[in-house]
């Protein structure tokens, strides 16, 4: 399966899980963090290290988060990607 297709079924999946919080306030906020990851693939890089505990990863994120100023939902969702080891998929699913 491709990577593309991946992370439209998870968008698909946030989606349906939380049709209510998708306003054209968290698309922007998708695009920020989008941006962020192009711009810092170190840090994508860092979420995707197997070596790394999730607690450190969590806490980065959540620096991350709060940064751009994300809710919680969206952490949630790319915990999620983390946890699954899908961190790579997150500027992707971001922009679907």
């Amino acid at each position: 399966m491709s990577y593309r297709v991946l992370a439209r079924k998870y968008a698909d999946a946030f989606y349906g899980f939380s049709p209510d919080i998708c306003s054209i306030a968290i698309l922007d906020m998708l695009k920020q963090v989008s941006v962020f990851f192009s711009e810092h693939k170190e840090a994508l890089f860092l979420l995707n290290l197997p070596q790394l505990k999730l607690q450190i990863k969590n806490d980065a994120l959540r620096v991350i988060s709060q940064e751009i100023g994300l809710s919680s939902e969206i952490n949630q969702l790319f915990m999620l990607l983390i946890v699954h080891k899908r961190a790579n998929l997150i500027p992707q699913v971001c922009m679907h």
